[in-house]
């Protein structure tokens, strides 16, 4: 089992090898919407949850900006998005 130390380093890594390539971190966000959809989040309920607003949210979503390693791990936590499948969701 992973420790959040394992998970943070992970995402950080990754992080760095999107910036390396010049793209934003979400390709295809429709797994995170999907999961919204299925748990009933809102947009605005969630960008209250990781403390934006509802635009920046959208923004990110549509790859018009990166999330930070915080906001991945409060994703994961909100939508119970396990550890081996971040870069499912965030990386893909």
């Amino acid at each position: 089992m992973l420790t959040s130390f394992d998970i943070v380093c992970k995402i950080k890594i990754m992080l760095q090898k999107w910036n390396k390539k010049g793209g934003h971190i979400m390709s295809d966000a429709s797994k995170v919407r999907g999961r919204m959809t299925e748990l009933k989040i809102s947009y605005r309920d969630m960008a209250k949850m990781l403390n934006i607003s509802p635009t920046t949210l959208t923004s990110r979503l549509k790859n018009k900006g990166d999330f930070s390693v915080d906001e991945i791990l409060s994703i994961c936590k909100i939508l119970g998005i396990p550890s081996e499948k971040i870069k499912e969701y965030f990386f893909d």
